[in-house]
């Protein structure tokens, strides 16, 4: 059997389903495994020699005209029987360019969440459903990433029997149960872009007024801005943050072992991989009550769940965390990861929709 998978970009969670799909089909299938995608994040993939890549210097017509470029070379050269293609743009590229040219190669389509779940305008919401709507004509499966994606795609009218819920997964990493355990409440981690999806106001909003309550409550914040919209937020006068930049696997790991609580104040996710990570190194987690959440974050066991975009709900959670057990929340966090999240139970599921 021989895939191809593609991606118009895999910054962040992408990157990390990419890789663990990928390393464990090429481990397993027969034939060749081939990634296409763009030549200034090929860091991002584990190198091989069937990495293939397009230019991309940002989100562009052009950088679409250069993805559908090598797309088309590929697939006129090597009779793929898969087509696994991941995010929104390239879905939108690739299984176009299907249609019009009549190829009849399997595809599977992992959204890695609907466009039309961004908090954006009803016209723009209407477009992106419609789209998804005549595109879904040329797909096999859909992979949607949690049971609340499938059910806001069957409510949109998506096909039910295309509509496959599979959670992204990690690889296993043995932990030793001591590890899991003398975890504080003052130290809290946030991991993501710095803009308005991950909720980067409310969190910088909620540190001001958390440093006016409790000086022993400190952030460590990694990431960086995107874009240029929040670069106006002021941050550099509120002295119970630490602005870290992005991070290899290895520092990111350590960042999870010194720190406590996660905080995802997120409006809106597909299904966000820094919770799974922070569970399986026994980190609990606090996020919005919003999208996906909910299926990670059992209330009170391995995190807390807040009001979504409301800053006073997340500030009370983040004060109210101090009475509960956090060593029981630690463990019931990595327990959560091991039942459910584990990279095996991921791509065990997806080979079974290539070979259906």
């Amino acid at each position: 059997m021989r895939v191809l998978h593609v991606a118009e970009t895999i910054k962040g969670g992408v990157a990390t389903v990419l890789n663990e799909l990928t390393k464990h089909q090429r481990a397993n299938l027969s034939d060749k495994i081939d990634i296409l995608i763009p030549e200034e994040q090929k860091e991002e993939v584990i190198s091989n020699d069937d990495n293939y890549f397009f230019i991309r210097k940002k989100r562009s017509i052009s950088a679409l005209l250069n993805l559908l470029k090598i797309y088309k070379v590929l697939i006129k050269k090597n009779k793929y029987d898969i087509i696994h293609i991941h995010s929104t743009f390239a879905g939108v590229v690739c299984r176009l360019y299907n249609i019009l040219t009549l190829n009849r190669t399997k595809i599977i389509y992992c959204p890695h969440a609907f466009s039309f779940l961004m908090v954006t305008s009803n016209f723009k919401r209407k477009a992106y459903i419609a789209i998804e709507s005549i595109l879904a004509y040329k797909t096999k499966y859909i992979i949607c990433v949690s049971e609340y994606e499938r059910k806001m795609a069957l409510s949109v009218g998506l096909p039910e029997s295309k509509l496959i819920r599979i959670y992204n997964g990690i690889e296993y990493e043995s932990r030793d149960k001591a590890k899991l355990t003398g975890r504080g409440t003052q130290k809290f981690l946030f991991v993501g872009r710095f803009d308005y999806q991950k909720g980067f106001d409310l969190l910088i909003n909620a540190c001001k007024k958390i440093s006016n309550i409790n000086n022993d409550i400190k952030f460590t914040i990694i990431g960086s801005f995107v874009t240029e919209i929040g670069k106006e937020i002021n941050i550099s006068d509120i002295n119970n943050i630490t602005i870290k930049t992005w991070m290899k696997k290895e520092e990111l790991s350590q960042e999870y072992l010194e720190n406590d609580i996660l905080i995802m104040p997120s409006r809106w996710e597909g299904f966000a991989m820094v919770p799974i990570e922070a569970f399986k190194f026994g980190m609990p987690v606090i996020a919005s009550n919003n999208t996906a959440f909910p299926e990670i974050i059992d209330e009170g066991i391995n995190g807390l769940l807040f009001e979504n975009q409301s800053l006073e709900s997340l500030i009370d959670k983040i004060l109210k965390i101090k009475d509960l057990d956090i060593d029981y929340l630690s463990i019931s966090a990595r327990k959560k990861y091991e039942e459910n999240y584990i990279s095996t139970l991921m791509n065990e599921e997806v080979l079974k929709l290539y070979y259906d």
